[in-house]
């Protein structure tokens, strides 16, 4: 969903909050003008430490990929987005029902509009992939050489966005995958889709070491050079 442009609704749930992890997209209906139709996207999105991230491929506005807070109060579930594939963002919330289901949960969305002026109606169905915890789990941002890099870490995987500083010319990129974290730092990331074709299925392997409780050293060793990255939560 392109959060830039969708409009808020209220819902209320009865469910429970789902268990922090990363989720997959199995299937989202999708109700516009009273035609129904039912689809497949290859789309991951993780829930932790109150914070939320996701990212697929559009096939209409390209990349799609939105981070930011959760609440949970009263039944409510509350997603405020904070940095998206068009740069960083504030004062949105939308609230939406989250109802669990065997191995998931569905999420519904009403009244999503594009610029366009269509407005649909959606309801997810996400698959449980993992709820393995680590001491990285959470949101981060680097901003390096005029690019802002946020990644979101949890139940064994990750999501990176890199969008150029305002001013910038070039497109914004992502990836998400696997992420295997070892307890010295030691890590292996495995993309399992990317906007950028050469990257899809690319194992790196990096050292994390937190500094304190809000940053983290990321070194990654690209055609045997040695780079670092300093990143901060959100």
């Amino acid at each position: 969903m392109n959060i830039s442009n969708k409009t808020s609704a209220i819902f209320k749930s009865s469910s429970c909050l789902p268990p922090e992890g990363s989720y997959r997209l199995k299937q989202v209906a999708i109700t516009e003008n009273g035609r129904h139709e039912l689809c497949y996207r290859d789309q991951l999105k993780i829930y932790t430490q109150q914070r939320f991230m996701f990212a697929f491929i559009h096939p209409e506005l390209g990349i799609d990929v939105g981070a930011g807070f959760t609440s949970w109060h009263q039944g409510y579930m509350t997603e405020e987005p904070q940095e998206t594939h068009n740069g960083s963002i504030n004062g949105l919330q939308f609230e939406i029902p989250i109802e669990p289901v065997l191995g998931g949960f569905t999420q519904t969305i009403v009244g999503m509009t594009y610029a366009d002026g269509r407005s649909l109606d959606m309801v997810e169905t996400w698959e449980s992939v993992s709820q393995i915890t680590s001491d990285f789990d959470g949101l981060w941002q680097c901003i390096d050489n005029n690019i802002v890099k946020t990644k979101m870490i949890g139940g064994g995987h990750f999501i990176l966005l890199q969008r150029p500083l305002s001013g910038q010319t070039f497109d914004a990129t992502f990836c998400f995958g696997s992420l295997v974290i070892a307890n010295n730092g030691q890590a292996v990331k495995t993309n399992m889709t990317s906007s950028i074709m050469d990257s899809m299925n690319a194992s790196t392997r990096l050292v994390l070491t937190l500094t304190d409780k809000r940053h983290f050293n990321q070194t990654t060793l690209i055609d045997g050079v040695a780079v670092n990255e300093t990143y901060q939560r959100l």
